[in-house]
């Protein structure tokens, strides 16, 4: 994690290298035959939000009780549109980085700051939005659910 040193190496090199593999030879490859690399990472990050979408459409699936309710946390209906939001700003962070990263300043601080400090700064560029992606999870009980599954995960407010 302390070698990133660009927001496409970050979600390219770092983050979920299966799926990565998968949106770069069925979506980013074949859009990029035809157009350019900003229109193929747009294309490609589209694809995971709408992944994303319908993935919290199935876990989270409103579960009505006998008398067809539907009360959280037990019964949660996730707000459609913010993943797909979270992967749009991560397009565009990538189109920024295509436009402008090459400029004087940029490789000044890479080769001036320590490389964990850069790393840092990369990887916090998704920060302000972050809770687009992480919402729906947090305030369903998926993460109280995923302790039976996943031992390691623990609220920390109990």
């Amino acid at each position: 994690m302390s070698s990133i040193i660009t927001a496409a190496g970050y979600r390219g090199r770092r983050w979920n290298l299966v799926v990565h593999g998968f949106l770069k030879r069925g979506v980013y490859k074949p859009v990029r035959t035809k157009y350019s690399r900003l229109a193929a990472a747009t294309a490609a990050f589209l694809a995971s939000g709408f992944f994303h979408e319908w993935l919290l459409g199935v876990m989270l699936y409103p579960d009505y009780d006998s008398v067809g309710d539907c009360t959280p946390p037990t019964c949660y209906r996730p707000g459609y549109g913010r993943n797909t939001l979270f992967f749009v700003w991560n397009a565009i962070l990538i189109g920024i980085e295509y436009a402008v990263g090459g400029a004087v300043v940029f490789k000044m601080l890479k080769t001036h700051l320590p490389l964990t400090i850069f790393s840092l700064l990369v990887t916090s560029t998704a920060l302000p939005v972050a809770h687009w992606f992480t919402n729906d999870y947090v305030r369903s009980d998926f993460f109280l659910d995923g302790q039976l599954g996943w031992p390691i995960i623990v609220r920390l407010d109990e």
